[in-house]
């Protein structure tokens, strides 16, 4: 497939007049668009399939004349979105629950950590784990959480401040 900037007549092809634009974007943020993507995913090809979506929507807001005052905020939150979005199609259940255990080789200090890790997620209900996943690495609006567990807002606001004071 030809990915030239001019048609084969030599025309420029419709809406591709900001390409400078979108290859400065692309070049200045695109290790952290596919990291975001990837701190959500935590799979690579589903990462590929967010970042790829993530590039065509900038695309098309580029081609409409859309010039984002902060880029990596911008790009960030499209990425975040997309990345939440394939997630959402998946119904996966937060990992927490496959906490490695400490090695016995490696840094002491590393493993301490994860022992502590380890011990407070296991003082925490897999309710709560899993509402502490949804809302804070998977960024879920609190409407959406209140909808999904049937809590008023003061109610979810306490399930969260509970499971976060056991940590």
């Amino acid at each position: 497939r030809n990915m030239s900037r001019s048609g084969q007549d030599g025309s420029q092809p419709k809406g591709n007049a900001d390409r400078p634009e979108f290859e400065k974007l692309y070049e200045a943020h695109g290790d952290l668009v596919y990291a975001k993507a990837m701190s959500i995913l935590r799979n690579h090809s589903l990462a590929a399939d967010a970042v790829q979506e993530t590039w065509l929507r900038v695309v098309r807001a580029l081609d409409r004349g859309f010039r984002p005052d902060n880029p990596q905020a911008w790009l960030f939150t499209i990425a975040g979105r997309e990345a939440r979005r394939i997630l959402g199609r998946f119904r996966v259940r937060p990992p927490v629950d496959e906490v490695e255990t400490p090695s016995r080789d490696g840094n002491a200090e590393i493993r301490e950590t994860r022992e502590q890790i380890h011990a407070a997620l296991s003082r925490i209900p897999r309710d709560d784990r899993e509402l502490l996943w949804q809302r804070y690495m998977l960024e879920r609006p609190h409407r959406e959480l209140q909808k999904k567990y049937g809590l008023s807002r003061s109610g979810l606001w306490g399930r969260l401040r509970a499971a976060l004071d056991r940590l």
